[in-house]
């Protein structure tokens, strides 16, 4: 079962913390003495800076700010867009809210928290509630946040970072330096490059470790179902107690981004076609010699009676070893923090499934508290539970206190997706394509799709593995 939601920043965990508990830090009544209800009959709120100076221009940078509230009864917060992240939801009569405002890696841009009244005789209808607007400058000129980002690990790339999927292709494929040029050009759209802040959470559950890899797998790369390459679970478990098929294992992942970047190979390859002028232009050199090496093996092979299928196979896996068997054909870079569970399939009952028990040890691990908190009852069912923690991407002391099994506080979570920025950006989500969709010739793509379709059927070898077989 996968479970994916776009989530405004603020929404991600700070939903877990209701109207009781937070710290005085996180949550500040108003002064005593002032009378902020007189004269009122609807709630009001302000943005404020650390000093309680009223703003509304907010520069690109990451930044903590506040929204005062001045209201009779029990209200909501609700943030309408990414890149404004409420530490606290809800509350009763006059207070002070933080608001953590993301880094802005494009254009100027603006954005509103709303504040609704919550009491029980409420109803929320068209137009009710107070909004307060924010407008936020640029930090980046949006031309440098995609040559940075896309220069060495964006879609059209080879030499990707480390991956927990697939590493991608050997070589370059695409002349990426021509591609903007000749597509303004011809009016060929060859990139896509869209900066916008996203927030998203997934849960996934499976009831083994091959399972959760194979899920895992095709979450991070849509177009891919070869489970030869597929996520290392077992590396992110290490499980120190148990085995395998006593357990149950979930997982959430929770990741922010602001850039995207598509490439339309299809769209490449088709104008690579009409010359070998643009062909070179078009693809890097390397690739086109291997690709036209390939085909003219293929072909010289095909052309006995009866056909070797050893040499074709032969040919189709060095072209696969020196290139590799996809590339990324979109990339999603940010920061993502996954939160890995395996549980003794012992302790799972009507009222304790494995993603509640993500859930209860998520919350004893981020310290959020309120009404919608779990009991000691239950965080003690999962005491025995096992956690493991992988961040990738933003600034990882942030949260690094979690690797350790500390707890962290929440706004320290949301201020570790909002302050990311291009230079501390990894790849966090990428489209694998299959390497024989750029292969023009139908036989020699025949052929190589045939390959790797038998490679795939081949259960993954994880770390670890080739060793004990030898």
């Amino acid at each position: 079962m996968k479970k994916s939601n776009l989530l405004a920043a603020g929404l991600l965990v700070a939903g877990m913390c209701l109207s009781t508990s937070c710290s005085d830090n996180t949550f500040v009544a108003a002064t005593p003495d002032e009378d902020v209800t007189a004269g009122f009959d609807k709630p009001t709120l302000a943005l404020v800076n650390e000093s309680g100076k009223e703003v509304n221009n907010l520069p690109g940078t990451f930044g903590t700010y506040y929204l005062d509230i001045k209201a009779q009864g029990k209200w909501k917060l609700e943030s309408t867009t990414p890149f404004l992240a409420l530490d606290r939801k809800s509350g009763e009569g006059p207070a002070r809210v933080k608001l953590l405002v993301g880094s802005n890696w494009g254009a100027a841009r603006t954005g509103g928290v709303t504040l609704y009244s919550a009491d029980a005789a409420s109803t929320r209808a068209e137009g009710d509630g107070t909004t307060t607007t924010v407008n936020q400058t640029s930090k980046f000129d949006p031309s440098d946040v995609k040559d940075l980002l896309s220069s060495n690990k964006g879609a059209g790339y080879s030499y990707q970072p480390y991956s927990n999927y697939c590493l991608g292709t050997h070589i370059q494929l695409f002349n990426m330096k021509n591609l903007a040029a000749i597509s303004d050009s011809t009016g060929v759209t060859f990139l896509t490059d869209e900066i916008y802040p996203v927030v998203e959470e997934e849960v996934t559950t499976a009831d083994s470790e091959e399972s959760l890899s194979s899920k895992l797998s095709v979450a991070a790369s849509v177009n891919l179902n070869f489970n030869a390459f597929s996520a290392d679970v077992k590396g992110a478990y290490n499980s120190s107690s148990g085995t395998s098929n006593t357990k149950q294992y979930a997982v959430k992942r929770m990741k922010s981004y602001q850039y995207t970047r598509e490439i339309d190979f299809m769209n490449i390859i088709a104008m690579a076609e009409s010359s070998e002028e643009m062909e070179a232009k078009l693809l890097a050199p390397g690739f086109v010699k291997l690709r036209n090496d390939f085909t003219n093996n293929i072909k010289k092979a095909t052309a006995t009676t009866p056909i070797n299928e050893e040499t074709v196979k032969k040919y189709c896996k060095s072209f696969v070893d020196e290139i590799g068997p996809c590339f990324v054909s979109k990339s999603v870079m940010g920061c993502v923090l996954d939160y890995y569970i395996s549980m003794d399939k012992s302790l799972v009952t009507d009222t304790m499934s494995v993603s509640g028990a993500l859930d209860i040890k998520f919350q004893t691990s981020v310290s959020v508290e309120g009404d919608g908190a779990y009991d000691d009852n239950k965080k003690n069912s999962v005491k025995n539970v096992e956690a493991k923690i992988n961040v990738r991407g933003g600034d990882v002391s942030q949260v690094s206190i979690l690797t350790t099994g500390g707890t962290l506080e929440n706004e320290d979570l949301l201020a570790w997706q909002q302050s990311i920025e291009p230079k501390s950006a990894v790849m966090i989500d990428m489209k694998l394509v299959p390497i024989y969709l750029l292969i023009s010739d139908q036989a020699a793509k025949t052929y190589l799709q045939s390959y790797l379709e038998s490679i795939a059927t081949v259960p993954p070898k994880l770390p670890g593995e080739e060793q004990k077989q030898q």
